[in-house]
């Protein structure tokens, strides 16, 4: 199982909502989504270097896989796991 994560702006946030609400209206089984939505300058100064680069790295990207991740920012994927349950709360 890959996971596809994407940060995005709020407009960005309500299209996946419409999108989500559109599937079910459609009766699509709907797949779940692991989405980050956020500023990243608003936490800038409350995250730790590494969640920083993370976040940072996110936004340049479209869709990256967990496994695209830990190879880009050659951390394990133990500690980005960790970061993003962290960031997803």
């Amino acid at each position: 199982m890959s996971i596809i994560l994407k940060s995005g702006s709020l407009a960005e946030f309500f299209d996946s909502v419409k999108q989500t609400a559109q599937e079910l209206d459609n009766h699509q089984t709907i797949i779940p989504k692991h989405t980050i939505w956020i500023e990243t300058e608003d936490l800038r100064a409350l995250l730790k270097p590494q969640r920083t680069e993370l976040l940072c790295y996110l936004r340049n990207q479209e869709e990256i896989t967990l496994d695209e991740l830990v190879s880009s920012l050659h951390r394990s994927k133990a500690a980005i796991n960790r970061d993003l349950n962290l960031l997803l709360k």
